[in-house]
């Protein structure tokens, strides 16, 4: 780990505030604060992204013991971020559902159109459209964390299995089932959304 943009080597700030010179660690999140946010800001509300971006930051911190440098100290941010993402979902699990009907109107046809022409087609074609964005968020919500942060890293976000999951910290047949059982979850809850909106 050499020198990167800003002009100082992060192994060195990292060895200084291992041996006591917590000030130190200022440097660190801030020549990593926006790319935190990246991660964060594609997997959270807009309202909680400062919560959880400190969070990983915190967590970072706690853990700076357990860096070894043998990969970039960013990857080992994202692999915390994206932790403390799936926390912030595990953590919201068990709040009140939103009804279907407290959906948009024009998602709600959106819904009826994707369900009765062959869905999961549909859906992915469509994916991108602003009445499906909310929809989509609805029912990701609906899932468990990981089955969430799983499915949105690999068919969201584009990132193959195997770097899903180092960011998860899973291993590669966990991210393979939970995609699988996500995808068949997503389906049903959909399907589910649909008979409930009529």
């Amino acid at each position: 780990m050499g020198k990167a943009p800003g002009g100082f080597d992060e192994w060195e700030v990292i060895e200084r505030v291992r041996t006591g010179e917590v000030n130190a660690y200022a440097l660190l999140v801030d020549r990593h604060a926006a790319h935190v946010a990246r991660i964060v800001t594609r997997h959270v509300p807009r309202s909680q992204v400062p919560d959880v971006a400190q969070e990983t930051f915190l967590r970072a911190f706690q853990g700076l013991k357990t860096f070894d440098g043998r990969k970039p100290f960013e990857h080992f941010l994202a692999c915390i971020a994206v932790r403390c993402c799936c926390d912030f979902w595990r953590a919201k699990a068990n709040s009140a559902e939103t009804p279907v009907s407290a959906l948009a109107a024009d998602t709600q046809d959106w819904l009826d159109r994707m369900t009765a022409d062959q869905g999961r087609v549909i859906f992915e074609e469509e994916a991108e459209r602003r009445e499906a964005l909310e929809l989509v968020a609805w029912a990701l919500a609906r899932l468990g964390p990981e089955d969430r942060m799983v499915l949105t890293l690999t068919g969201l976000e584009g990132y193959s299995t195997i770097e899903a999951a180092a960011l998860l910290g899973m291993s590669t047949a966990t991210v393979k089932i939970r995609a699988f059982r996500g995808r068949a979850k997503l389906l049903k809850i959909l399907t589910q959304a649909q008979g409930e909106g009529r």
